[in-house]
């Protein structure tokens, strides 16, 4: 008589409800020696090798015997083991909680996101109301990028447990991912309120902090952070930054020599204190620092390469733009910076460069700034220059730049409250019309922090009545942004090329992004070429595009 496995099946299942564990053993061997792939045979078999048998089937919950094990298996990180375990139990127990749950967490530790959210849904058809089931889908949703559904679920975490403090934190850490600052930062304030040592937490707000552009708020939230941890060196770190930023320049090396000493193999304290110093030698110094905890810090080596050039040696560069960095944003800023008709003057922080850009300006003028945000360079021009005037919606972003989206770099409508400032508050195409309409001092400086081509070409093309070839043009983010040559670069090429203007590039900082200008109205004079007579500009310093022809180009019908 031929084998029959459905009717051998049946058997071991027989002698199973009968308590007749090594006969049903037996038979799923002799079934596995015939048909090794056979699923319901590996499946029965594999059950009765955990103790799982029909007995025990009946009960709601797993025996914690195979709880404690699988429990044991997770924390030791054997999460492959712990699924199809877990999933054979699942089969049997499909009322258990905890399987559902370990089940959803072990998918998640491996990235399996949609099993995991599987398994997070049929544990909350058992029990709905699961604070941490929320929690837990939340977190699940945030690592698969589906930040709004991650905090409707963390959302729904607080509702069921309202002093839930994980929730708390994680829904701000989602609120802050999504550019939700503000929102963010309550609910770090929350759960700082909940856990007032929650050190983390103080942390993360002053990232959002330092980010909405409140950066004495982020110090103070840092400082908190290393009073309960001092041995913190990402906060000293930050809190660096936050005080570089503010211009407080001593402070900040010493707080990213504190981050050092914590951990001297973090390589981000050495970048930051090279972008702190004033000569070229001082900033190499702290580069090769750098470079030599992580020899991959690209930003170190390009950056190395470019002070080298600025030096006379330009062995480093030349292997740059000979290697698959070439089109870096970096590589393509040193090479505009390069093809300049003489190099620029080059310094290290954004304070440094405002200080030496602005002697070299009339001080009797007024300034002029399109985009104060917070008014930080704002306040710091003022005091040099006594009156300035501030144009912003101060309601972020009109429009999405790069990864940033609109909105971004809000004030929340708060007007910055300083001496020898007015501010005139709006869209820059709606209120400038109005504001040059009427004659206005000539300006000494043109701070332009507006990141945007549409809103600094607009600038550019409207304040043109307080320009003259003794304003000082200065550019916030001219440079080494990722597509830097499609925002205020742009703007300034084709406000040139409109207008018949020329430019000489008075000053650059690379690490801050910075460029200093000043504008000169072209002389013409008659050139053959071609037998054709063009206008040709008798001032070579126009801009050269590193990725095209220039101005010159339009003039010699290129």
């Amino acid at each position: 008589m031929a084998f029959s496995i459905n009717k051998a099946l049946r058997s071991a299942q027989n002698h199973l409800i009968s308590g007749q564990i090594s006969e049903a053993e037996a038979i799923y061997k002799e079934i596995l020696t015939k048909f090794p792939k056979n699923k319901k045979a590996i499946q029965g078999y594999q059950k009765l090798k955990l103790g799982i048998t029909s007995k025990i089937v009946k009960n709601t919950a797993p025996p914690q015997v195979q709880m404690q094990e699988l429990s044991s298996l997770f924390h030791m990180g054997f999460m492959h083991e712990v699924i199809s375990k877990t999933q054979l139990m699942v089969d049997l127990y499909p009322k258990s909680l905890e399987l559902h749950i370990l089940l959803g967490e072990a998918n998640r530790c491996l990235e399996n996101h949609q099993n995991a959210i599987k398994s997070y849904e049929k544990a909350l058809e058992i029990k709905p109301n699961y604070a941490e089931i929320h929690n837990n889908m939340g977190n699940v949703l945030k690592q698969s990028k589906d930040l709004v559904e991650a905090i409707n679920c963390y959302k729904k975490a607080i509702e069921f447990k309202p002093n839930y403090t994980d929730a708390y934190f994680n829904l701000a850490n989602a609120l802050h991912d999504q550019g939700e600052l503000e929102a963010a930062v309550g609910y770090f304030q929350q759960t700082i309120k909940d856990l007032p040592r929650h050190t983390k937490a103080y942390f993360n707000m002053s990232v959002a902090l330092h980010e909405m552009g409140d950066l004495d708020a982020a110090i103070i939230g840092y400082e908190k952070a290393l009073q309960l941890q001092p041995e913190y060196p990402e906060a000293w770190n930050n809190l660096g930054n936050s005080f570089r930023d503010r211009g407080d320049l001593a402070k900040a090396k010493e707080s990213f020599r504190s981050a050092i000493r914590i951990n001297p193999e973090y390589s981000t304290p050495y970048w930051n204190l090279s972008g702190t110093e004033t000569q070229i030698s001082a900033s190499k110094s702290w580069l090769k620092k750098c470079l030599e905890v992580d020899e991959n810090y690209q930003h170190a080596y390009l950056m190395l390469a470019a002070l080298d050039y600025y030096e006379g040696d330009q062995r480093d560069y030349l292997k740059i733009i000979n290697s698959d960095l070439y089109n870096h944003p970096f590589t393509r800023s040193f090479s505009w910076v390069f093809s300049l008709p003489s190099l620029p003057k080059l310094y290290f922080n954004k304070w440094q460069f405002l200080e030496s850009v602005v002697e070299q300006s009339p001080q009797t003028r007024p300034f002029y700034e399109f985009g104060v945000w917070r008014g930080v360079s704002f306040e710091f021009l003022t005091k040099i220059f006594g009156k300035g005037y501030g144009f912003d919606t101060f309601e972020g972003l009109p429009e999405s730049w790069h990864e940033e989206k609109v909105g971004t770099y809000s004030s929340n409508k708060k007007v910055p409250k300083i001496d020898g400032g007015e501010f005139i508050v709006g869209k820059f195409e709606e209120t400038l019309p109005v504001f040059f309409s009427v004659s206005r001092p000539m300006a000494s400086v043109i701070n332009f922090d507006a990141d945007l081509y549409t809103s600094t070409k607009c600038a550019l093309d409207q304040a043109q009545s307080v320009i003259d070839s003794e304003t000082i043009l200065i550019f916030d983010e001219f440079l080494m942004n990722h597509r830097w040559e499609d925002d205020e670069f742009k703007a300034l090429e084709d406000f040139c090329a409109a207008n018949l203007f020329t430019y000489i590039v008075l000053a650059v900082s690379f690490f801050s992004k910075q460029v200093a200008i000043r504008l000169l109205k072209q002389d013409f004079f008659i050139v053959f070429i071609k037998r054709d007579i063009v206008a040709r500009p008798s001032i070579r310093t126009y801009s050269q595009r590193p990725r095209g022809i220039g101005i010159l180009a339009n003039w010699l019908g290129a």
